[in-house]
């Protein structure tokens, strides 16, 4: 990732997209298709930007990026502390753990 200035995900179908999440760590600006489920990610972070799947979206997207050259290292670092700060194995722990509590909680009522 450390070669690389812009990362791209332009996927039509794409899970959570863990090399999206290796880009963000990395520091690197990203473009993802907005079915990407990462996506949300990259818009709260703003790393990068969320485009449709399709030829047009994407070379729109990456001709904007390239316009905010002066950007990248802002944005690269702010997806580097979102990621550390949200992306994390403790804090989605702790989020899944809360979640499978309230359906515990909330079985044992029926």
């Amino acid at each position: 990732m450390n070669h690389y200035d812009i990362f791209c995900l332009p996927s039509r179908f794409e899970g959570f997209g863990l090399a999206a999440l290796e880009a963000m760590t990395a520091g690197r600006v990203l473009l993802v298709s907005d079915v990407a489920g990462i996506a949300p990610h990259v818009q709260a972070s703003g790393c990068g930007i969320v485009v449709q799947p399709t030829a047009t979206a994407i070379a729109n997207g990456l001709i904007t990026l390239l316009q905010r050259r002066y950007e990248w290292k802002t944005m690269g670092l702010h997806g580097q502390h979102y990621a550390a700060e949200t992306l994390n194995w403790n804090r989605i722990g702790a989020i899944a753990l809360k979640k499978y509590m309230n359906v515990l909680n909330h079985s044992t009522h029926i």
